[in-house]
């Protein structure tokens, strides 16, 4: 409606039936109506809004998924050489053993055709200085022991690739059952050549249940945890690994004697980027990765550290964790 002034007015109609008529009722509703208004341009407003926040948190996602692809990669960076060390020891003498069982299997043809000849020749003096030339016994002797050493090499270098394997996995939603002193040997196994060459290792592995986690991410997790405690040794030190179960909870304890974590630095070493490491031996990113993925198997993880005494980091994961 518009009012004698020339105002535009929004006004509600009641037409009442009375015994005169029809009798009409205008109420002025226009405060009421620029509210409603006003409201559905913020609710669209909040709307857009909110779908722009579900984008940016998707796009969050897929960054956070490739920084942890990158940190791993990082990791896999400093290991490669640690890991190349370790494959080739046990690949070297594979290749030692099958050349003097090929050397010996050449021997022992010798032999077996001196055998043959035997079969028409009724002397037996040459078949006797071949077998103490060829020395039949420590032939057998040598072989066994190069093929035991060979298989045991084999089984080195699986047990690396599988730790591997494990570790570079890239389906981060699956969840299975797993022991988690299993998880930490596949850890060690890629550590094995930075561990032995700075630091005494200590396992003190109690028999704790199964729990439901991603191991992969978890795998991740202790490697950042491990190599953080191998960066603060120095020169020569120990680390030692704990695991055992309380009441609904088990728990990891990682402890080195390093170098120790300055007081007013704690709050801040899960927080993205914060290291106190030279450029470019570390990102910044393990401590908050490993953080981060202890947090989403419902778990907690603590430090304490004394300067010049060392460090120990307690993971706490609940035995149901889904």
């Amino acid at each position: 409606m518009i009012t004698k002034d020339g105002t535009l007015i929004i006004c509600e109609l009641d037409l009442n039936r009375t015994r005169f008529g029809v009798q009409p009722h205008f109420r002025n509703i226009t405060k009421r109506k620029l509210l409603e208004r006003k409201i559905f341009e913020e609710n669209q407003k909040l709307e857009n809004a909110n779908k722009q926040l579900v984008s940016i948190l998707g796009e969050l996602k897929k960054t956070q998924l490739q920084l942890f692809q990158s940190e791993k990669m990082a990791s896999l960076g400093q290991l490669a050489a640690g890991i190349a060390h370790e494959i080739n020891n046990p690949v070297g003498y594979i290749s030692c053993n099958l050349e003097l069982m090929q050397n010996y299997l050449v021997a022992l043809k010798t032999l077996q055709t001196e055998i043959e000849k035997l079969k028409t020749d009724p002397s037996f003096a040459k078949l006797q200085t071949t077998v103490a030339d060829v020395n039949l016994d420590k032939v057998v002797e040598r072989m066994e022991k190069g093929m035991r050493e060979s298989l045991e090499g084999t089984v080195k270098i699986k047990n690396i690739i599988d730790a591997l394997r494990i570790f570079t996995y890239k389906e981060d939603d699956t969840f299975e059952l797993a022991n988690i002193n299993t998880e930490i040997e596949h850890t060690l196994n890629i550590l094995c050549n930075e561990i032995k060459h700075k630091s005494e290792l200590i396992k003190v592995y109690e028999s704790i249940p199964l729990i439901r986690c991603n191991r992969y991410q978890l795998g991740q997790a202790l490697m950042n945890i491990i190599m953080n405690a191998l960066q603060a040794i120095k020169e020569k030190g120990a680390i030692k690994i704990t695991t055992y179960q309380k009441e609904n909870d088990i728990y990891i304890e990682i402890s080195d004697n390093g170098i120790g974590i300055p007081e007013q630095n704690l709050p801040k070493i899960f927080e993205p980027f914060f290291t106190t490491k030279e450029v470019g031996k570390g990102t910044g990113l393990g401590l908050s990765f490993a953080y981060n993925i202890i947090k989403n198997h419902n778990g907690t993880i603590e430090v304490n550290s004394k300067i010049n005494e060392g460090t120990t980091f307690t993971i706490k994961l609940p035995v149901s964790t889904v």
